[in-house]
């Protein structure tokens, strides 16, 4: 009551002093007057404790799911600050003060400056501003800063950008569908799934799949050219042609085989021997190797393999990309209450001219319209196909009959070396890793006996 009634007197004292306007500017002893009791009274015992007790409140309710407090209206009473806020702007001496405004400007700055530092608080600080707006009757304004969440991890147009990079350092595990890294200088590996590709797709728009996927296949198609190239070369295409003869061979072999014993069956599933695969590979090593950076030598079905690998990589970025979309699409649509394309839905845009409203308002339900049916399309559709059209692309050039490119229907023989090759890969990784363990576990051995012959030594606070 005491607040009030200052406030009153000030708003009184005011509205007498409007009148002196002129003067209060002129004369030292007023201005004086004037701001000693606004910077010395008024804002630090009336607005900025409200300024604060409102932003705590703010918080406290927002975030009351994690009982930071004692919300008990019956042990820590209740604090109305509507009558407050509901005053009308008070003039004293020429300035104009109004609670409401000074509110909302501090709590407008307040949400950005600590939203554009934690980006991924932004839903938490956009239910707080909702919060101010329904239970003060603040008019809070949008910090139109992007969104963010804590699984963003690598934007979707940084990985477009180095895809090249990105299909060599990171494995694709196929089952669960994420990226894992290959290794890194820090003591943590980035990781990315398909949560943290629907978050960026939803930051930058589900436009940016197109892109996404178009890049992606212009980088498939230099790929390819060198996969191309290595099935063509003399030295690989040579030994293939004698392993699809032997094959063939086989083939043949075990059809007789069945003829004698009864009916021919044509058996789609031939076993290929593991010591031709295996020859096969040691023949390809005799070729030479190349050193790559680390000092490790490479084969040039090495190579080859890590060639694959790569293109499998991108594919399955594009596979992830897909799945992003449908899931950013799907959080996006699902407070929609109809998804069918082929329903009539009542349009927003009909309504509004309907209603005969402004243009504005016709063009923003258009608007409206366009965007569900957008996001319905891609939903319901469950996206764009995009290995389908991977294969449209490709399938007419490499099945043509005067097609240049007739070397590729060789690669299947390749596989079982290929395989092998793989499987010496994960070996030769295993040993390196229990090889580098034991001696971790051999140089702890060698630090705690130090320690224990020599106990100052090991401290690394010991005086020099």
């Amino acid at each position: 009551m005491l607040l009030l009634a200052l406030l009153c007197a000030f708003f009184f004292l005011g509205c007498s002093a409007a009148k002196t306007e002129p003067e209060a500017d002129t004369d030292p002893v007023v201005a004086r007057y004037r701001d000693e009791v606004l910077n010395k009274f008024l804002r630090p015992k009336i607005i900025e404790p409200l300024q604060r007790a409102i932003d705590e409140d703010l918080r406290l309710q927002t975030h009351l799911h994690l009982k930071v407090a004692d919300k008990n209206p019956f042990r820590a009473g209740v604090c109305s600050f509507g009558r407050l806020l509901s005053l009308p702007p008070l003039l004293f001496l020429g300035v104009s003060i109004d609670l409401k405004s000074e509110c909302s400007d501090f709590l407008d700055r307040t949400f950005y400056n600590t939203n554009t530092v934690a980006l991924f608080d932004w839903k938490t600080y956009e239910e707080m501003r909702q919060l101010g707006r329904t239970k003060y009757g603040l008019p809070l304004a949008d910090a139109y800063l992007p969104s963010g969440t804590l699984e963003q991890g690598l934007d979707v147009l940084e990985v477009m950008r180095n895809i090249h990079v990105f299909v060599g350092k990171y494995h694709y595990n196929m089952n669960s569908q994420f990226f894992v890294e290959h290794q890194s200088e820090s003591k943590t590996l980035n990781t990315i799934g398909i949560s943290t590709l629907a978050n960026s797709i939803r930051t930058h728009g589900t436009g940016i799949m197109n892109t996404t996927v178009n890049f992606t296949y212009q980088y498939l198609r230099t790929m390819f050219d060198s996969f191309s190239q290595f099935l063509f070369d003399e030295h690989i295409k040579s030994p293939l042609m004698k392993e699809i003869k032997f094959f063939h061979d086989l083939q043949v072999e075990s059809g007789a085989k069945q003829s004698k014993n009864g009916p021919v069956v044509k058996s789609f599933y031939q076993s290929y021997p593991f010591d031709r695969a295996d020859r096969f590979n040691k023949e390809i090593r005799k070729l030479g190797t190349t050193t790559v950076e680390g000092g490790s030598s490479l084969t040039f079905l090495d190579r080859f393999r890590i060639l694959v690998t790569q293109i499998g990589n991108a594919m399955g970025y594009i596979r992830m990309v897909r799945s992003g979309g449908l899931l950013a699409v799907a959080n996006a649509i699902k407070y929609v209450p109809v998804l069918s394309l082929k329903t009539d839905v009542t349009k927003f845009g009909s309504l509004v001219e309907k209603d005969h409203l402004s243009g504005e308002s016709v063009a923003a339900g258009q608007n409206v319209d366009l965007s569900i049916e957008n996001l319905t399309q891609s939903f319901v559709g469950q996206g764009f196909e995009y290995f389908k059209l991977l294969v449209d692309v490709f399938a007419p050039e490499f099945q043509s009959a005067d097609s240049t490119h007739h070397h590729l229907s060789n690669f299947y023989i390749i596989i079982p070396a290929l395989t092998l090759n793989y499987v010496e890969y994960l070996l030769t990784a295993k040993d390196r890793v229990i090889k580098k363990s034991s001696q971790l576990r051999l140089l702890r051995r060698r630090l705690c006996h130090r320690h224990r012959l020599h106990p100052q030594a090991a401290r690394p606070d010991r005086p020099v």
